[in-house]
């Protein structure tokens, strides 16, 4: 929260938490290391906690599902953003699903097509009730 504090200082906090967050969402992305033969062997390590990864793949299986039903569109976008998708609503966002006209609400705007199921899908897991149908 930055209530009660000067432009300054809110300025401050929100770059440290945005340097934060990206330390963060660097630490969710894959590392792949090539064993040799690399053709033969790849090995992905996550050392993140084992409930944050299983938040990101369901997130990442949701979003998949939806252009598949629909027989439109590509699920890469929604799955390559779905570390970030998952910092951004459980970490930092202010937001009700019981008050969605909240006027303080941090607001999720995403402007790419191909990843809008990303954004039916973050809304339809934190309760707004909107249905993946």
């Amino acid at each position: 929260p930055t209530e009660g504090l000067t432009f300054s200082q809110s300025h401050n906090l929100i770059q440290a938490k945005s340097f934060a967050l990206l330390d963060h969402i660097h630490s969710f992305t894959f590392k792949t290391t090539m064993s040799e033969p690399a053709v033969k062997k790849a090995k992905t390590d996550y050392d993140g906690p084992a409930l944050e990864l299983k938040c990101i793949n369901t997130i990442r299986a949701v979003s998949a599902d939806q252009p598949e039903a629909a027989s439109s569109g590509h699920p890469g976008a929604p799955m390559g953003c779905a570390p970030m998708a998952h910092l951004l609503w459980n970490e930092v966002m202010k937001y009700s699903p019981s008050d969605p006209k909240w006027i303080n609400r941090d607001r999720f705007v995403l402007s790419n097509g191909h990843a809008c199921a990303l954004q039916y899908t973050m809304l339809h897991m934190s309760g707004y009730g909107l249905t993946i149908d």
